[in-house]
């Protein structure tokens, strides 16, 4: 179960979740996604031969209006009661469908496991409000209701334990990424990348402050920023305000395989969160062979551990400094990415993590029985 799913949207949970998909359906497993349908999508899809999608329509409810995308799907409960599945895999207890699909599943006695991508999303003060709330509540029963709980991040467990999940049930098992796809190129472009969503926890306004101290350097860099969201018409007023639109430029949401193109070409990877859950595209871009700079947060630290550059949140001035010092050393910036690349290849590949989660899977269905 998972609200959104690549490619119906671009992001890091729904690409996960797509490629756990593909990948298990390829070990031998048979998948069964259910997710939101969304315009102009079939309401079912054969993906390949064992990795069959069911895409519910959703019902209008009152914050809807407010931006907060969490549907509801009135039909779930009773499509998961009727799948003849051996577990339910209920993706991020943010939404409203998780909780559905671990009540649906223990109604009908399966074991149900509930992935973690991240306790909370930075957002506006009510959203984040209203969040704090959902977790105590809603999402708090999900979880504590699951057979297991799924985290990407030692420091996301650290904050389930905070609010009462028993450690005991509680698996951290690293996101996966195609290390064939992300990959080093001998090329390298002449721009600074960000890849993601425009949304406020991922720091933006604060990238392109650091990107005018690197300008008003004489640095003669480019700064690439790919993906949508609500924040990007903000973001490009702020930098046509500060007449860099010349030296920042703004694209589209890429698929995977454009995506990859641009990561392997690039200069460096910036990373300026302020909150983060799993960081899918620091990992993509340290399989690629990029050395990273990124906030020290938590979640980031324990990513990248020893294999990037990492500063203060919210600090323009430390980010501009920190890409300038590696722009004017490309040597540091090849072994680094070296480094990277050799992390990447030991902690994320879906190979490993593949059978991390299997694991997961055989000893809930071991206790299930």
């Amino acid at each position: 179960m998972t609200n959104a799913l690549y490619p119906d949207l671009y992001g890091g949970h729904a690409i996960y979740c797509h490629e756990l998909s593909m990948k298990q359906a390829n070990i031998g497993h048979e998948i069964t996604v259910i997710t939101c349908r969304r315009d102009g999508l079939p309401r079912t899809e054969i993906v390949q031969p064992s990795y069959f999608t069911l895409r519910l329509s959703r019902t209008w409810m009152p914050w809807d209006s407010l931006g907060m995308k969490n549907p509801v799907l009135p039909t779930l409960n009773s499509y998961v009661k009727h799948l003849n599945c051996d577990l339910v895999d209920a993706h991020s207890h943010l939404f409203l469908t998780t909780a559905m699909a671990v009540k649906a599943a223990r109604d009908c006695g399966k074991p149900v496991v509930t992935t973690v991508h991240g306790v909370m999303a930075e957002r506006s003060l009510f959203v984040n409000l209203s969040q704090e709330a959902y977790i105590r509540s809603i999402g708090l029963w999900a979880l504590r209701n699951s057979s297991m709980v799924i985290c990407l991040t030692q420091s996301d467990m650290s904050q389930l334990i905070r609010l009462g999940i028993q450690p005991a049930r509680i698996r951290v098992v690293p996101t996966g990424i195609d290390v064939e796809k992300f990959k080093p190129s001998d090329s390298e472009g002449n721009y600074v990348l960000w890849v993601g969503r425009c949304v406020p926890e991922k720091g933006l306004q604060h990238l392109l402050e650091a990107a005018r101290l690197v300008i008003s350097r004489g640095e003669s860099i480019r700064f690439v920023l790919i993906g949508d969201g609500p924040t990007k018409r903000k973001l490009m007023r702020i930098a046509e305000e500060n007449n860099l639109l010349g030296r920042v430029t703004f694209l589209p949401s890429r698929n995977q395989e454009e995506v990859s193109r641009w990561v392997r070409n690039c200069s460096l990877f910036v990373m300026p969160s302020l909150r983060e859950g799993s960081p899918r595209a620091i990992v993509e871009a340290m399989a690629s062979g990029k050395v990273v700079v990124a906030s020290d947060l938590p979640s980031i630290r324990e990513t990248v551990e020893h294999a990037a550059v990492l500063v203060q949140p919210r600090n323009a001035k430390a980010l501009a400094d920190a890409i300038v010092g590696l722009l004017e050393n490309k040597n540091l910036r090849l072994e680094s990415g070296r480094i990277a690349r050799q992390l990447a290849l030991e902690k994320f590949s879906w190979d490993s993590i593949l059978q991390k989660i299997d694991k997961v899977y055989e000893q809930v269905l071991k206790q299930a029985n």
